[in-house]
């Protein structure tokens, strides 16, 4: 919706400030948890968050007058529906094939970035707690599930605070009224690789930063640094794929007249790069699954093994730096 009705030039803005939004939920979970650790309280409030974003856009949103005709009913074609469904992945492969070349680009690396990042996010908060147990002691009285779980959350939350003025600095380098940031704006509206250049950046501190994070796992402190660092970097990796596809798709969309009957809609080109993401994350959960299932029926001695994770995201951010 937004990318059929935001120009192009204001894509890169909307996209940070729905950052920064997702940003403040993200500030305001972290709170919660570091204040009482309830599952059952963080789950309430993703739930109303998420109801009332949505809620005012469903609300608000007019739909498109198109002119009905009249149905025909084709007796002899009962399966007709049976062939819309077929149709479907042979739709979404042509689309693939005809995808504008740097969408193509984007969705290709945007699978490595999703191997890379998926892991790091999803096991960072155990990072950090086994970090702590391995600091402090096994058999110290300090390293209470709690204790454990409340020093990661606060680690995160500096992280977040972090990612939040990161955001807010390159919201001020897109802000038209400022005359300082004019000519950056203008060099990385005229020059699309810009993005990708900062996109490259990320992807290389990310691998350094996990790399840092795998050799200090058994230090609470070192950890905390590393896991802060990445955590900081993360909405680069959101906001650079994003703006690329949504400002490459609002030209699309510019050039057709808004017509969404007509192939290479926003719709499909968001669906192609929804399902690059989603092959990202199978991938990852896959090898998350292989390693973890190793360590279990190995006695490696080593603390902190949840970092053992890392090494295959360390990899592939550095071949996604190189891509881009």
């Amino acid at each position: 919706m937004a990318i059929d009705n935001i120009p192009p030039r204001q894509q890169p803005v909307f996209n940070l400030a729905s950052g920064l939004m997702s940003a403040s939920g993200a500030i305001t979970t972290l709170a919660v948890g570091l204040v009482k650790p309830s599952f059952r309280a963080i789950t309430a409030i993703c739930a109303v968050s998420i109801t009332l974003s949505i809620f005012p856009l469903w609300a608000v949103r007019k739909p498109r007058r198109a002119h009905r005709r009249p149905a025909v009913r084709a007796e002899s074609n009962r399966f007709g529906a049976l062939s819309a469904v077929l149709s479907v992945p042979r739709a979404a492969w042509d689309a693939a094939r005809h995808l504008p070349p740097r969408i193509r680009r984007t969705c290709k690396i945007q699978i490595l970035s999703q191997y890379a990042w998926f892991p790091v996010s999803h096991y960072l908060s155990k990072y950090l707690q086994d970090s702590y147990v391995a600091t402090r002691g096994e058999g110290s009285e300090a390293v209470a599930p709690e204790v454990s779980a409340q020093a990661g959350v606060r680690v995160l939350l500096i992280a977040e605070v972090g990612a939040v003025l990161l955001q807010m600095t390159v919201v001020r380098f897109w802000d038209a009224s400022s005359t300082s940031a004019s000519p950056l704006r203008r060099f990385m509206d005229e020059d699309m690789v810009a993005l990708r250049r900062v996109w490259a950046l990320a992807f290389a501190a990310l691998g350094v930063s996990t790399l840092a994070a795998v050799l200090f796992r058994a230090s609470f402190a070192s950890a905390s640094i590393c896991a802060a660092s990445i955590m900081t970097i993360s909405p680069l990796s959101v906001w650079v794929p994003f703006t690329i596809i949504s400002y490459e798709a609002a030209v699309v969309h510019g050039e057709k007249d808004g017509d969404p009957s007509t192939p290479g809609t926003s719709a499909t080109f968001l669906s192609l790069h929804e399902m690059a993401i989603t092959v990202g994350q199978s991938l990852a959960v896959l090898m998350s699954g292989v390693i973890s299932f190793a360590l279990e029926h190995m006695d490696t001695g080593a603390r902190n093994t949840t970092a053992f994770l890392f090494p295959p995201a360390v990899a592939a951010a550095m071949v996604a730096a190189l891509l881009c």
